[in-house]
C-alpha cells in the first residue's frame, strides 16, 4: 500500500533512464544468495550443487544489475537492452532457485 501510494507516483514521474536506475539499485545488493557460498553460514547438510547455484546466480543478477546502472548513467543506446536482460536474468534465477529448493533439498 504505502509503495503503490507513495513511492509508484513519484518513480512514474522520473524520467525512464533515472526511474530504472532506482529499481536496478536495490538487486544491486543480491547477497543472500550470495552468502550460501560462504563456508560456515549454511549447515553442512545443505547441498553443495544447491548452494553454488543459488549464489552464482546471484551473483550474476547482482552484476547485471549494476551494469544495468552504469548504461543507464551513461544514457547508452544498450541501456533499455540489459535492464531487460537483467530482469529476465533475476527472474529465471529467482524461479530456478524456488524450483531446485523444493525439489532437491
Amino acid at each position: 500500500m504505502v509503495a503503490s501510494v507513495y513511492v509508484w507516483p513519484l518513480v512514474r514521474a522520473m524520467p525512464r533512464h533515472d526511474a530504472l536506475r532506482l529499481l536496478a539499485a536495490f538487486h544491486a545488493f543480491r547477497f543472500l544468495g550470495m552468502n550460501f557460498m560462504v563456508a560456515g553460514f549454511v549447515p553442512p547438510e545443505l547441498s553443495p550443487g544447491f548452494a553454488s547455484e543459488v549464489g552464482w546466480g546471484d551473483l550474476i543478477a547482482a552484476t547485471l544489475a549494476l551494469i544495468s546502472m552504469a548504461v543507464l548513467s551513461w544514457r547508452r543506446p544498450i541501456a533499455i537492452p540489459m535492464v531487460w536482460i537483467f530482469n529476465i536474468w533475476g527472474t529465471l534465477d529467482l524461479l530456478n532457485a524456488y524450483y531446485v529448493g523444493a525439489t532437491k533439498i
